[in-house]
């Protein structure tokens, strides 16, 4: 497994909180996407909508379900990260959702947090791409 960055899909099951912290940081540049007179009133109409849709899924036996199953993951094997372009690999264990750092290991796939950025909608395809030949086999060896 190689992440890069703050590559939120080798995140999105098992690591709830990451992808929490994620969409918090993200909100400003969705909010930045949508012009703001018809936002409004779609704004008002969304809120009601998604409150109530909200609590009706998080009371659903299916969605604590879902959670339940995600937070049971584990990446097997160890996992290569890098935190930029220029950093060097660092090799990471993924010890489980439920796993208490008493001793604040770093070398935790949980002990990674997100880094909030400016624009996360706008790198995300970056950070799931960045693993470059070299780290990967060049495409033109493989077809």
């Amino acid at each position: 497994n190689l992440i890069f960055s703050n590559d939120p899909v080798p995140r999105a099951y098992g690591y709830l909180s990451f992808i929490e912290n994620y969409l918090e940081n993200a909100t400003a540049e969705i909010a930045d996407k949508i012009p703001i007179p018809s936002a409004i009133k779609f704004a008002v109409q969304l809120k009601s909508k998604l409150e109530t849709g909200l609590d009706t899924l998080a009371d659903s036996s299916i969605a604590q379900e879902i959670v339940t199953t995600l937070s049971k993951y584990v990446h097997p094997g160890n996992i290569v990260y890098y935190e930029d372009k220029d950093s060097k690999p660092v090799v990471l264990k993924d010890m489980g959702a439920f796993y208490k750092n008493t001793k604040g290991r770093t070398d935790t796939f949980r002990s990674v947090p997100y880094k909030p950025v400016k624009k996360p909608l706008s790198e995300t395809m970056t950070w799931h791409r960045e693993i470059r030949p070299g780290l990967m086999y060049d495409d033109s060896l493989l077809h």
